[in-house]
């Protein structure tokens, strides 16, 4: 023991020894382009044990991280962490910001739309140096053949080249569009339709400027209304649309040119109507003979045409679905009164009378009423003389044309007639043998002959029969007999029966 009374001392050897930390890098230092490029910058250790910590000084703990402005960026990568075997390492990368390229171009658009003989030329690129050039057309960027700092041959379009070789830029895309200049101009004239002629609308395309070679006209559906014309007509209502094509094969399309419609009355139902009590009128509208007419009436019909029979006031509303027009008219229907009058239907002529007429007279109660007799008579009066038995028919209209056609009938109608003889001579000599009754238009006869005590010598009801101057057998003696002689008018039933009262004479 050395030293201070009571200490001891121990002696020892500890061996400490340093691990050498895996090697790690996150590569050379980089640069992005300024204006929006990024880069992603990877902890990942190349080989061997993945790392467990990985802590970036802009607090993300990713392996991977995304960065889009320039600056210093570290990384501190930890491996078997809380064990005596724990590592860590750390790197650091700068990021420095590059500029694009500018470039200037000069642009040759195609003289047509179907031609190629555009060209693109790039001309001063800042910064200057050597540069590496992709071309690439649509769609989708189309990778092209050209690697110079001019492309030629080329169409309408959009096309992009990327400048790549120079590492003092980033890669930089510039797009140009080469559009053909146009001198096409149109200007079209509308001629409306009209509801009377639906198909009446037409267009008129006329050039301003330009060299217009063909046209296609549609409808708004679609379809093909006219081709290789500036003028298309027959059109109905609607909206058309034209493609035009110049001589450059250039297509210039005018839509929605749109024809319209000339407002007018097209529909008539004709003048207010009077007619008959008891008649009916056909309600026939005039108005053009068009598809696509919709009726409607007042009464709820929607034909085309109706009926009526009673006095008002009657409206039709049509609309045309195809032009749209729409019109309304109104007709007034009245009823008159028919003729009233009186007329003896029945009328009596005897025919057996020479020069015998009949008078047909008509009694109006309706005033200034018109006749017209049919043939055979031709009359135009009220009253008319017939001289034979037939119908006689005649029209009688009102003042408000109104017009009945009745008829009279003339019939045989005669005066009962009778004739007895004053004498007669039965002796045998066959002439006036007998008595002998002749009457016409009779009935109900009755022949009474009386002796001078007032006896009944003679009856009969048969005018037909004939007395031959004998009672019960006997002949009578020559001398004057009185007789009674009663009967019915046959064409005047009601008329009481008529008596006659005479006498004959029997000559011997």
């Amino acid at each position: 023991a050395n030293g201070i009374e009571g200490q001891c001392r121990v002696q020892g050897v500890t061996q400490v020894r340093l691990g050498q930390p895996p090697p790690y890098t996150l590569g050379r230092d980089t640069s992005l382009c300024i204006g929006g490029g990024s880069i992603v910058l990877d902890a990942k250790r190349a080989t061997g044990q993945a790392w467990e910590v990985i802590n970036w000084n802009t607090g993300e703990s990713s392996q991977q991280i995304t960065v889009s402005t320039p600056g210093v960026y570290a990384v501190q990568v930890i491996i078997n962490r809380g064990t005596s075997r724990q590592c860590i390492n750390e790197d650091t990368i700068q990021v420095r910001a590059l500029p694009k390229a500018r470039m200037q171009a000069t642009l040759t658009p195609p003289t047509g739309c179907t031609t190629r003989d555009g060209r693109i030329v790039i001309g001063s690129i800042t910064p200057a140096g050597n540069y590496a050039f992709s071309w690439f057309g649509q769609p989708n960027d189309t990778p092209l053949t050209g690697t110079g700092s001019s492309l030629a041959n080329l169409g309408e379009g959009t096309y992009k080249v990327r400048l790549t070789g120079n590492p003092t830029v980033c890669a930089t895309d510039s797009s140009f569009t080469l559009r053909v200049v146009k001198n096409l101009r149109l200007q079209p004239t509308v001629v409306d339709a009209r509801c009377t002629i639906p198909n009446a609308g037409a267009i008129n395309l006329s050039t301003l400027a330009g060299t217009p070679t063909r046209y296609v006209w549609t409808n708004a559906t679609g379809g093909t209304v006219g081709t290789n014309a500036p003028i298309i007509s027959n059109l109905l209502p609607g909206k058309y649309n034209v493609l035009v094509t110049d001589a450059g094969g250039c297509d210039t399309t005018l839509r929605d040119i749109t024809v319209g419609v000339i407002p007018e009355k097209f529909l008539s139902l004709g003048p207010d109507r009077e007619k008959c009590v008891g008649d009916t009128a056909l309600l026939v509208p005039t108005l053009p003979n068009i598809a696509g007419n919709q009726y409607q009436w007042s009464t709820g019909e929607t034909t085309n045409r109706i009926t009526v029979s009673r006095a008002g006031t009657y409206s039709l509303t049509v609309t045309n679905s195809v032009t749209g027009c729409t019109d309304t008219d109104n007709f007034v229907y009245s009823l008159a009164p028919r003729p009233v009058y009186d007329l003896n239907r029945d009328v009596g002529l005897c025919d057996l009378d020479v020069g015998a007429t009949a008078t047909l007279i008509i009694r109006p109660t309706t005033p200034n009423l018109r006749y017209r007799w049919f043939p055979p008579l031709d009359a135009t009066t009220m009253r008319v003389t017939v001289n034979q038995v037939g119908t006689y028919r005649v029209s009688i209209t009102s003042p408000a044309s109104c017009e009945v056609t009745d008829s009279v009938q003339v019939v045989v109608r005669c005066e009962p007639r009778l004739f007895i003889p004053d004498a007669f001579s039965p002796n045998g000599d066959g002439q006036n043998d007998l008595l002998d009754v002749y009457g016409d238009h009779l009935s109900d006869f009755e022949l009474k002959i009386f002796n001078r005590w007032g006896e009944v010598i003679f009856y009969t009801n048969d005018m037909n029969e004939k007395w031959d101057g004998k009672y019960r057998g006997t002949f009578y003696p020559p001398m004057t007999y009185p007789y009674v002689v009663s009967f019915k008018s046959e064409f005047f039933p009601d008329r009481p029966r008529i008596s006659q009262r005479g006498a004959v004479t029997l000559l011997r």
